[in-house]
């Protein structure tokens, strides 16, 4: 079984590059969006799992929760209903099964959201952050977060059945304490242009690449690494 073979390359950005301020402010975005993100997780978790009155920002969570959960379950019925005008136009052998997925809100029985949930919640509240970034990029720094719970349950699953490999419970993800996070760009925001230049998403900077936009193979993606201030294609 053959594997597909990548090359990375990376580029330094440091101040004073007119690209600069661009990815920091790109990586604060990502940054931002990703405690946000955690912020909500966090928040529903601790709040229906606790026998205590709620706190203000639990509560002030679930009321967003409540004022919103009508309107993205709209946008999944305008979704569905595009999707199934789509189905139409095929032939029959050829028309996918669609499910119209309407969001519910959580309970104390299940204290949890998905990724799919928070990422119509951010959309329908016009979330700052999220728009700022193009929304692959946002959905990549959402999906990130919830891979980090993933691996949270999974510790806590393991810990009750084996203690002794711990030297403590497994705490729930913690905040970025950064200024900035790395974030992704697909290759459908980030495009390769007149053979040299990498050209980003929001603006009209261009990054000369020189000679590596001539090189074999298709863009995949860029990373920018705030740590390094690094770009990898």
């Amino acid at each position: 079984m053959s594997h597909a073979q990548y090359n990375t390359f990376q580029i330094w950005i440091k101040k004073g590059h007119r690209l600069y301020t661009y990815l920091d402010e790109t990586c604060r975005h990502a940054k931002n969006l990703y405690n946000t993100t955690n912020f909500y997780v966090r928040q529903i978790f601790t709040a229906l799992r606790q026998q205590k009155p709620l706190e203000p920002l639990q509560k002030e969570v679930l009321d967003t929760l409540v004022q919103y959960i009508e309107m993205m379950n709209e946008r999944q019925q305008k979704a569905y209903a595009s999707r199934a005008a789509k189905k139409q136009r095929k032939p029959a052998d050829k028309q996918p099964e669609l499910h119209c997925k309407l969001f519910e809100l959580p309970t104390k029985e299940n204290p949890y959201v998905d990724y799919e949930f928070l990422d119509c919640l951010f959309k329908v509240m016009e979330h700052e952050n999220y728009r700022a970034l193009p929304t692959q990029s946002s959905q990549w720094v959402i999906k990130s977060v919830f891979h980090n719970w993933k691996s949270f349950f999974a510790s806590i699953k393991d810990y009750c059945q084996h203690p002794e490999k711990y030297k403590g419970k497994p705490r729930i993800p913690k905040y970025c304490r950064d200024k900035e996070k790395e974030i992704q760009f697909t290759n459908q925001d980030c495009v390769i242009t007149d053979g040299k230049f990498l050209k980003f998403p929001k603006t009209k900077l261009r990054l000369n690449i020189g000679k590596l936009g001539y090189t074999q193979g298709t863009l995949r993606q860029v990373r920018v690494i705030p740590k390094v201030r690094a770009i990898r294609r």
